[in-house]
C-alpha cells in the first residue's frame, strides 16, 4: 500500500458502497468505497492472497517518532480503514461490487417468450422501453466481465459469458430464438395467431433489438479487448446488417450509474454526456468485407434455386401422363412388328404450373425485399432467405385491387373501396418440403461461413482493434 497525495483524501466521491462497518477502501480515481475483506477475498483469489501478506506498519511506528506518529497514522488511513488503490475506472468497479453484493443484474427481457414481450411492450410500458437507445445491463456486464477476469472471480465470468451468448450466439437455432425475442407483433385474432418462426412476414411486425441488447460495435470492443472469439461473428453479422453510413458513423457509449452520480453531485451534464465510438478502419472494412460475402452467397442462392425453379420430379400439381403412342403400325404377317407403344414423356411443365408460378412469386417479393429493405433491415441474408420459407404458408398476400387494413374511410362514404382480399400460395407439398430443405441448408452453411467471410478464422489472422 501507497499513501495517495492529500488532494485525494479531500476530492474523493463516496458511493453507495460505503459499508460503516467496512474495514477496506477501495481507491479508483476519484471514487472511494468502503467495502470488507472478507467479502472481496471469499470471492477473489487476488484479494484473498493481497489481504494474507503482511501489513506494513505506518511510518511513525516503524521510526518510533510517536510525537509525530499519529498525525501520520491518520494520513495512512482513511475512515479508521487501510486502502488499496485499483488502476480500474470507478464505474467498473461500481458494477464489480455490486455483484460480489447484490447479485449480477441482467435484464430479465432475456428470457420472456416473444409472445409475452409483446404484450408486455405493447401495453405496459412502452413510453420507457421505446426510447431507450442501450440496454440498461451491457455496462454492467461489461464491467464485471472485466474485473471478474482481473481478479479471478470466475463465477462471475461464466454468468457474463452466459448470458453474452443469449445475444450473440453460437448456433444458428440460438440467433432465430433471439431474432423472435427482438421481433414484436401487434394482436392477432385468435384464429390466426403469429407463426413461432421469426421472421413471420406478418403485417405490423416491428424489429426492435437495439431496445433489448446493446449496439454490436460495444460487444465487438468487448470481445476484442476480453479476447472473446466465440461472440464475435454474431455481433459482426449484426452490424453489417446495416447501411455502411451508419456502419462508419459509429454509435455512442451507454452512460454508466457512476456517470450519472458524478452528474448528480457536480450539478453538471458533462460527467454523462455519451462519448461517441467508431470502428477503426481496417476492422470497417473487415465488416463490409463481409457485408459483401453475406450478399454474395444470398444472389447465388436466388439464382440457383428460386430463378426458373422447376417443380419437383414427383410434384401433386403436374398433370397426369399421357396416353401411350403407338410408334409402328400393327402388322399380322409379322411377329417382329408387334405393336410397340412409347409412354408419353412426363415432363416437369413448368408454365401453367401452381408451384412454378409460387416459386417465381416468391422470386419477385425477394428481389423486392432483398436484404429486408422493406422491413428496415439492410443485407440480412438469413432473414431474406427465412422470409422466403415463410410465404410458401402464408395466407395474407393481397389480391391486386383489394384494401389493405387501415385504408378506406371505414363506412362514413357511400362509396366505401373494394373489401380486403388476400390469398396464399399453392405449393404442393413435396416442392414445399424440397424448397424448405434447400433454405435450412443454405442458412446453415451460411452461418458456419461468418468467421471465414469476416475474417476471424484463416492463416495468420489479426483481427483489428477499434
Amino acid at each position: 500500500m501507497t499513501s495517495p497525495p492529500n488532494p485525494q483524501f479531500q476530492n474523493l466521491i463516496r458511493t453507495d458502497f460505503w459499508f460503516n462497518d467496512g474495514n477496506i477502501v477501495l481507491i479508483a480515481q476519484n471514487a472511494a468505497f468502503k467495502a470488507h475483506k472478507g467479502q472481496l477475498a471469499r470471492h477473489s483469489e487476488v484479494f484473498s492472497d493481497l489481504f494474507a501478506l503482511p501489513q506494513p506498519l505506518p511510518p511513525s511506528r516503524s521510526s518510533g517518532e510517536h510525537g509525530k506518529g499519529d498525525a501520520v497514522e491518520e494520513v495512512d488511513l482513511i475512515d479508521g480503514c487501510p486502502f488499496v488503490i485499483l488502476q480500474d475506472s470507478p464505474s467498473d468497479v461500481f458494477y464489480f461490487l455490486s455483484a460480489l453484493y447484490d447479485g449480477l443484474c441482467v435484464s430479465f427481457f432475456q428470457f420472456i417468450p416473444s409472445n409475452i414481450l409483446t404484450f408486455f411492450v405493447r401495453y405496459i410500458t412502452p413510453p420507457r422501453l421505446h426510447s431507450r437507445p442501450h440496454s440498461p445491463t451491457f455496462p454492467n456486464l461489461s464491467a464485471v466481465i472485466r474485473l471478474s477476469s482481473k481478479y479471478l472471480v470466475d463465477p462471475l465470468v461464466q454468468r457474463c459469458l452466459f448470458h453474452l451468448s443469449l445475444d450473440w450466439p453460437l448456433s444458428l437455432s440460438a440467433w432465430d430464438e433471439r431474432e423472435a425475442r427482438f421481433t414484436i407483433y401487434p394482436p392477432y385474432p385468435s384464429s390466426s395467431p403469429p407463426s413461432k418462426t421469426f421472421g413471420r412476414g406478418n403485417r405490423g411486425a416491428r424489429y426492435i433489438p437495439r431496445q433489448f441488447c446493446p449496439h454490436p460495435i460495444l460487444v465487438i470492443q468487448l470481445a476484442l479487448e476480453m479476447n472473446l472469439p466465440g461472440i464475435l461473428p454474431a455481433a459482426m453479422y449484426d452490424l453489417s446488417r446495416y447501411g455502411p453510413s451508419k456502419i462508419m458513423n459509429g454509435t455512442t457509449t451507454p452512460s454508466t450509474t457512476f456517470d450519472r452520480l458524478v452528474a448528480q453531485l457536480s450539478n453538471s451534464l458533462e460527467s454523462d454526456r455519451p462519448k461517441s465510438l467508431r470502428l477503426s478502419r481496417n476492422l470497417f472494412c473487415q465488416i463490409l468485407r463481409g457485408r459483401e460475402e453475406s450478399q454474395r452467397f444470398l444472389a447465388s442462392f436466388v439464382e440457383k434455386e428460386l430463378h426458373s425453379r422447376p417443380p419437383s420430379p414427383n410434384c401433386q400439381n403436374l398433370p397426369p401422363p399421357s396416353p401411350s403412342i403407338p410408334t409402328t403400325p400393327p402388322n399380322s404377317q409379322d411377329p417382329a412388328s408387334i405393336p410397340t407403344t412409347t409412354p408419353s414423356p412426363h415432363p416437369i411443365e413448368t408454365q401453367n404450373n401452381p408451384c412454378s408460378d409460387s416459386f417465381y412469386f416468391i422470386l419477385l417479393n425477394v428481389l423486392r425485399s432483398v436484404g429486408g429493405i422493406s422491413f428496415g433491415r439492410d443485407a440480412d441474408a438469413l432473414f431474406t432467405l427465412t422470409q422466403a420459407v415463410e410465404m410458401l404458408d402464408r395466407t395474407d398476400f393481397y389480391v391486386s385491387g383489394s384494401t389493405p387494413p387501415g385504408d378506406g374511410d371505414n363506412g362514413s362514404n357511400t362509396n366505401q373501396p373494394p373489401p380486403q382480399r388476400t390469398f396464399g400460395l399453392n405449393v404442393c407439398p413435396v416442392c414445399k418440403q424440397e424448397f424448405k430443405e434447400k433454405v435450412g441448408k443454405a442458412r446453415e452453411e451460411m452461418w458456419s461461413y461468418l468467421p471465414l467471410w469476416f475474417g476471424l478464422v484463416g492463416p495468420e489472422v489479426e483481427v483489428p482493434r477499434i
